[in-house]
């Protein structure tokens, strides 16, 4: 493993047991708590016990073409409809491994398709995200613009539940 000095989405030091790849569209990290990487909206709070492990996953959207995902979490600090800020708690993994994923979603086409709602978006490699910030997508009074009008995921109709997010086929 990797120590990450400085890590904007961890408790400032985390380690980095799996990054991007081709087969692991996602980074893993060894991190207790979890923190956003941009100001934005929770727009999912989904759990899975699937793999009998009790995790939670969290979506964050920044804007109406990026997201970030947030996995493998034991307590979750948000709830759907709450509005976060750079470096707000999302949540935690208590659990003896303290494994927690981090996952970025686009419009810009990749090979791996989600859906989140009705939209489909593609995984894009999150690294940058874990040390520069959000800056790199828009800018500060952009992104303020944008947090004026209600997403389309907390549209009235939408229900967020992890079997709405899964891969588009």
């Amino acid at each position: 493993m990797t120590l990450l000095k400085n890590c904007i989405i961890a408790d400032n030091l985390a380690y980095l047991i799996e990054g991007y790849t081709d087969h692991h569209p996602y980074i893993l990290l060894q991190t207790k708590n979890i923190y956003s990487v941009c100001p934005g909206i929770i727009v999912l709070k989904g759990y899975s016990d699937r793999t009998g492990s009790d995790r939670y996953k969290v979506i964050v959207q920044y804007d109406n073409e990026h997201y970030f995902g947030y996995g493998n979490l034991t307590n979750v600090s948000v709830e759907v409809g709450d509005k976060v800020d750079y470096r707000d708690i999302i949540g935690s993994n208590t659990s003896s491994i303290k494994e927690i994923s981090f996952e970025y979603y686009t419009i810009d086409k990749s090979k791996y398709p989600v859906r989140i709602g009705n939209n489909t978006f593609y995984k894009q490699d999150p690294t940058r995200f874990m040390t520069e910030g959000y800056e790199s997508i828009v800018s500060y009074s952009d992104n303020m613009k944008r947090l004026d009008s209600v997403p389309w995921a907390l549209d009235p109709e939408f229900t967020p539940t992890m079997s709405r997010f899964m891969s588009a086929d």
